[in-house]
């Protein structure tokens, strides 16, 4: 009698282990993709000083995600266009920061020149909110290390 009731008690516990790991992979693959598309990204583009006019986000995974097409507009014109983003990565590496592999797929870059061809009409040039300001590397502005970054089929627009 009392095997049985430890077996219980460990069916039990599996079944309740179980149950976390199901929600946790639910919300992986219902609430994260939705959670990134609307508030991540944005407010990604946003500090960037895009305005994100297309954001979708087509396949979040255990092991990569698919995004795409985003198209993010400066003052009102679209700059950036791209059809495609494929991220490869494994949930180890991700404990670590890190991401195996970055495919951007026919991304097309738009920009205007300003009005005596100085300059990228909306962008302000490096260092002219500071004379002092230290340049900022790769490392501070993305929380992640990546293995590696593929631009597949691109295309860069000045009018």
């Amino acid at each position: 009698m009392a095997i049985s009731i430890l077996k219980r008690r460990w069916f039990i516990a599996l079944m309740g282990c179980g149950c976390i790991v199901g929600g946790l992979l639910a919300a992986l693959v219902f609430y994260l993709p939705g959670h990134i598309e609307q508030r991540i990204l944005p407010r990604l583009a946003a500090a960037a000083g895009f305005d994100p006019g297309q954001l979708e986000i087509r396949r979040v995974g255990l092991t990569g995600a698919d995004i795409g097409p985003i198209q993010l507009r400066l003052n009102d014109a679209p700059c950036i266009d791209i059809p495609a983003i494929q991220i490869n990565y494994s949930i180890v590496g991700l404990f670590r920061r890190s991401i195996d592999d970055v495919i951007i797929s026919g991304m097309q870059l738009t920009l205007s020149l300003n009005h005596d061809a100085t300059g990228i009409t909306g962008l302000t040039p490096t260092g002219a909110h500071s004379a002092h300001a230290a340049p900022v590397g790769l490392e501070t502005l993305l929380p992640f290390e990546m293995k590696r970054v593929q631009l597949r089929n691109a295309l860069i627009t000045l009018q």
